[in-house]
C-alpha cells in the first residue's frame, strides 16, 4: 500500500518556515522609528510558534509513514537510512560551515570543540537547557536536536504497540511534557528541553493515528471551523491579557495549547475540500517550493540575516527584511538543487 501525498502540507511547512524567519528578523530590536515596525516587533513571538507547528507536521508525517511501513520489510533499516538521507547532509554542512568556514571569512563566533561536540551528538537542546546564556547563529539547531531524538525512539513504539495503544502513548507523553514544564521550570531552561517539548510531536502522531483508523471522518468540517475558531480567539486573548506581565504559569500549559492549536488546524487542513480556497492556495506553486526547501530555509536563514546586516544593512526595515528572506529562499533553493536532492534521490533504495 503506497501512502497518499499530501500537497497542501508542503504549503503548511512554508508558513512555519516563514514564521521562524519572521520571528528572527522582528524580533531584534532596530530602532526604527515606524509604528508598523513597532507593531510587527510586539507581536514578532507568534512566529516563534512555527517551531511548534513543525513538530506537530513532523509527529503526523513520520507517524503516518511508520504506521504504513511497519509490516513490511526493512523497515526500520528503511526508516532510518531514509532520515538521514533527509537531514544529515545538511545539518552537518552548516555545521563545518558554522565551525570551520564563517568564524575566519565572515567573522562569526568560534566555537570550542567540546561544544561542537553536542551539535555533532544532536545533543545542543540540552546545552541550551543548562546554559541560559548562550546566543549564537546555531541557536535554532535545538529544535532539529529534538527531532532526531524523537526519531530515534519513536519508530520504535509505532512497531511494537497496536495503534489503540499508540494514541493512549500520545495521550502520555502530552501530559508528560506539560507535568515536566510544571517540574523543571525553575531548575533549566523549558523552552529547549526535550521531554518538555513532545507535547506537539505527540499531537501530530495522534493526528496520524486517527486519520489511520478513518476516526477523523467523524468529525465535521463545521464542528472543526467552530474548535478551530474558539481556540484561536481563545488564544488572541489570553495573549492580550497576559502580554508583558511575564506571568510564569503560562509557561506551563502555552506550548501545549499552542501545539493543540495547531494540531486542530491540521485537522481542518485534511478535512478541507482540495477546490477550497485555502487548499489552493497552499498548493501554489510558490508555497510549494517554499515548502520542499524549508529545511533550508530555517537551517540558513539566521547566517543570511547576519551578513545582510553586517554588510549591506540599509536605513529602510522593509527593504532589509524583502531582500534577507529573498537571499535566504535562493540560497535554500540553490542548496536543495546542487546539494540536498543529490542525497534525496537515493532515498529510493530505501523504499
Amino acid at each position: 500500500m503506497k501512502i497518499n501525498y499530501i500537497s497542501k502540507l508542503d504549503g503548511l511547512r512554508a508558513i512555519a518556515a516563514l514564521m521562524v524567519v519572521f520571528f528572527h528578523f522582528f524580533s531584534a530590536d532596530y530602532n526604527q522609528d515606524s509604528s508598523l515596525y513597532s507593531f510587527l516587533h510586539q507581536i514578532s513571538s507568534l512566529g516563534q510558534t512555527g517551531v511548534v507547528l513543525f513538530f506537530v507536521l513532523s509527529g503526523f508525517l513520520i507517524t503516518r509513514i511508520l504506521l504504513i511501513s511497519k509490516s513490511k520489510h526493512s523497515f526500520f533499516k528503511n526508516f532510518y537510512f531514509r532520515r538521514i538521507l533527509r537531514i544529515f547532509p545538511l545539518y552537518f554542512l552548516f555545521l563545518v560551515l558554522s565551525f570551520y568556514v564563517f568564524p575566519w571569512l565572515i567573522n562569526t563566533q568560534h566555537y570550542s570543540f567540546d561544544r561542537q561536540l553536542w551539535f555533532f551528538s544532536f545533543l545542543q537542546n540540552f546545552l541550551f537547557s543548562f546554559d541560559t546564556t548562550t546566543s549564537d547563529k546555531l541557536t535554532h539547531y535545538w529544535s532539529l536536536a529534538i527531532e532526531e531524538q524523537f526519531y530515534i525512539f519513536w519508530p520504535f513504539i509505532v512497531y511494537f504497540f497496536v495503534p489503540k495503544t499508540l494514541k493512549i502513548i500520545s495521550v502520555f507523553l502530552v501530559i508528560l511534557a506539560f507535568l515536566s514544564r510544571v517540574y523543571l521550570i525553575d531548575k533549566l531552561d523549558i523552552y529547549y528541553f526535550t521531554v518538555c517539548r513532545l507535547d506537539g510531536l505527540a499531537l501530530g502522531a495522534l493526528v496520524a493515528l486517527l486519520e489511520n483508523d478513518n476516526s477523523l471522518e467523524k468529525f465535521k468540517l463545521k464542528q472543526i471551523n467552530v474548535l478551530l475558531l474558539s481556540f484561536i480567539g481563545f488564544s488572541f486573548t489570553v495573549w492580550m491579557l497576559t502580554s508583558g506581565l511575564g506571568l510564569q504559569y503560562i509557561q506551563y500549559f502555552k506550548n501545549t495549547f499552542i501545539a493543540l492549536l495547531f494540531a486542530i488546524l491540521l485537522i481542518w487542513l485534511l478535512k478541507l475540500p482540495f477546490d477550497s480556497i485555502v487548499s489552493r492556495f497552499l498548493e501554489t506553486k510558490i508555497m510549494t517550493i517554499t515548502g520542499r526547501i524549508s529545511f533550508g530555509l530555517y537551517v540558513y536563514h539566521p547566517i543570511v540575516f547576519y551578513v545582510f546586516y553586517k554588510y549591506f544593512w540599509t536605513d529602510f526595515w522593509q527593504v532589509n527584511f524583502a531582500i534577507g528572506l529573498i537571499a535566504s529562499m535562493l540560497v535554500s533553493h540553490m542548496s536543495y538543487k546542487y546539494f540536498e536532492q543529490f542525497f534525496l534521490r537515493l532515498k529510493s533504495n530505501f523504499q
